[in-house]
């Protein structure tokens, strides 16, 4: 009925297995007023061994979507096709012991967020667009793997803050050209934050680094 909201999820688990020869679609794409409804969509391919075979992704355009990959061993596979987060407050998160792997091309379009709670992106080229985030958790960070060229701009969102001392992550690492203009969101008082780049590095590195009040320690996590 008009003003409804329609909320779904498809979750893989237990060693589970979805397969899909095309395109997948985790979003609305009804016009106005149907696409700016509440409700929600969620794809999650969780622990024990969870395995999603797709031809591609698309995390939007309607808001709040979500695709979720975390647990021991679990995988979101594209098979060569594209990843896509469009529309706005779409999301990705990869969480500990989850994987994506075998993406084309992954565009994270103005307003939308990968997770990098531990997980793992691996794609050929990479796309973060102005206003676009990437969530990093200081704690268990995650990492994408870019097997040719990064354009990055948009932030990064840290989570899970240290009491003290310093973290440095690596966000990103590129084979190719590495370009863009990546900053760092919103920090708690007495917090810094800076984005580096190591151009020497084989593959090149993005890294995030954290300093926390009355810092005196060191922690790298590479």
């Amino acid at each position: 009925p008009p003003g409804a909201s329609c909320s779904d999820a498809l979750i893989v688990t237990n060693r589970g297995r979805l397969y899909a020869s095309g395109a997948i679609q985790v979003g609305n794409t009804a016009t106005p007023p149907l696409s700016s409804r509440p409700g929600t969509n969620n794809l999650f391919v969780v622990a024990q061994g969870a395995r999603a075979f797709v031809g591609s992704l698309t995390i939007g355009p309607g808001p709040s979507n979500a695709v979720r990959v975390v647990g021991a061993d679990s995988l979101l596979s594209l098979k060569g096709g594209n990843l896509s987060l469009s529309g706005t407050n779409n999301c990705l998160t990869i969480g500990v012991g989850g994987v994506v792997t075998n993406v084309g091309t992954a565009t994270i379009n103005s307003f939308n967020i990968v997770n990098l709670y531990g997980g793992t992106l691996v794609t050929a080229a990479l796309t973060n667009q102005p206003n676009a985030q990437i969530g990093i958790d200081l704690v268990t960070p995650g990492t994408i793997l870019v097997q040719s060229n990064a354009a990055l701009s948009g932030f990064v969102n840290p989570a899970n803050f240290p009491r003290t001392g310093r973290k440095t992550c690596t966000i990103v690492t590129c084979e190719g050209a590495l370009g863009g203009n990546l900053s760092v969101g919103p920090l708690p008082p007495g917090y810094t934050g800076t984005i580096t780049t190591n151009l020497a590095a084989s593959p090149k590195q993005v890294n995030l680094l954290v300093v926390g009040p009355s810092s005196s320690t060191v922690l790298m996590i590479q």
